[in-house]
């Protein structure tokens, strides 16, 4: 990398924090993915320290999240317990194998789309 750094800097036409910022986010894309599927085996396994880990480090931002669809804090928690237990047992099945997202992005899919049934069943409760 510091050799392509150099190179940039003698070629004043590119912008040499572009090109370093490109390849920082290169590397970690790949670093990424090699994460993404060792946490998906450790979630086949059910490993304790991966499902704990991945859980705590994701509730925070997934009630921030899911606040914005005004639903009471215990039904927020309640859908993203929900989401954890399918985003496992998904692993599990090995619908994960193949995931060209982050496990992140999957997971907080999985309790939008949770929300949005909670919404419709609190909707048509209202109605009848």
């Amino acid at each position: 990398m510091r050799l392509f750094l150099g190179w940039c800097q003698k070629n004043q036409k590119v912008n040499r924090r572009k090109i370093k910022n490109f390849v920082c986010l290169l590397f970690k894309k790949k670093n990424t993915k090699l994460r993404t599927v060792t946490e998906i085996e450790n979630l086949k396994r059910r490993d304790s320290k991966t499902l704990e880990r991945i859980y705590t480090s994701y509730r925070s931002g997934f009630l921030i999240f899911a606040s914005k669809y005004n639903l009471p804090d215990e039904d927020i928690l309640d859908v993203y317990q929900d989401a954890f237990v399918a985003l496992v047992e998904n692993a599990e099945k090995g619908k994960l194998d193949d995931l060209n997202a982050e496990l992140k992005t999957y997971l907080f899919s999985i309790g939008k789309y949770m929300i949005f049934g909670k919404l419709r069943k609190n909707k048509t409760e209202l109605v009848e």
